[in-house]
């Protein structure tokens, strides 16, 4: 069984992608210093995280929409870029957490 396959077992699109980042990103702290873009947000200054390189969201993407086929393809690849960056986001936010928590 191919592993895009075993990760999207049971799952709908978003445990899908994040099952793929915690496979492609073994370590926590990678997914919590990358970003999907540069940006903080649209209109902010630029990000203190790495960007996240163009050909591997793109082969998430790939990927994505080859387990989860859809007709409005460009919708989804906005869904997988959102849920992307709200992972890192998360990740992020847990670590940071972490951290306060056993400085104690």
């Amino acid at each position: 069984m191919k592993v895009a396959e075993k990760l999207s077992k049971d799952a709908k699109i978003n445990l899908f992608i994040t099952r793929l980042l915690y496979y492609l990103y073994t370590e926590e702290f990678v997914l919590a210093k990358t970003s999907v873009t540069n940006k903080r947000n649209k209109s902010a200054s630029p990000s203190e995280k790495g960007q996240l390189d163009e050909k591997e969201l793109r082969e998430i993407i790939d990927v994505t929409n080859k387990q989860f086929p859809q007709s409005d393809i460009h919708a989804q690849e906005k869904l997988i870029r959102s849920t992307v960056g709200v992972k890192f986001n998360n990740v992020a936010a847990k670590l940071k957490k972490q951290l306060l928590l056993s400085d104690g």
